[in-house]
């Protein structure tokens, strides 16, 4: 009869453990806005008759996008760029479609663009910084200004191609 092994904790199963805590966080810091997220359009909706409760809906899981980046980069996505995503999604798709702001206020829609483009250049900056971590090196200065600039600009060139 063979002995059966509990196998011993390797380095790795810290790291695992650390990231699965900061998926857990970010889910904690998405759930206020996923449940305004439910229950504004349905009050809207019942007062006003003015509101997208489906589309609302749909946004509730784009709200778990930094917990899956995290989970995807195997790192941490900085808390203030998770609310500067959720404040993002909040004033966007949320307010500007789901209850129609975009019709209510002239300008929405530029500082939404504006809000994009820096959100999309701090991402293009994580991403950068999690390559050289990983990597060992540092980039030169130039390339990092060139991801920076050239991130949001793709972002909104796919999203004109998509949503032609």
């Amino acid at each position: 009869m063979t002995e059966h092994t509990v196998p011993t904790p390797s380095a790795a199963t810290p790291g695992r453990d650390a990231v699965r805590a900061r998926v857990r966080r970010s889910a904690l810091l998405a759930l206020p806005f996923q449940c305004v997220f439910v229950v504004v359009p349905i009050v809207v909706a019942s007062l006003h008759g003015s509101a997208s409760i489906p589309l609302a809906l749909l946004l509730v899981p784009a709200l778990w996008a930094p917990a899956l980046l995290m989970l995807l980069l195997r790192g941490d996505v900085p808390w203030p760029l998770q609310v500067y995503y959720f404040v993002f999604m909040t004033a966007g798709p949320f307010a500007g479609s789901a209850l129609h702001v975009y019709g209510y206020i002239p300008h929405w829609d530029k500082a939404v663009h504006f809000g994009s483009g820096i959100m999309l250049a701090w991402l293009g900056m994580l991403v950068l910084r999690t390559v050289e971590e990983r990597s060992g090196t540092s980039l030169p200065r130039w390339f990092g200004l060139i991801v920076i600039q050239v991130t949001p600009m793709a972002f909104a060139a796919a999203w004109e191609i998509c949503s032609s």
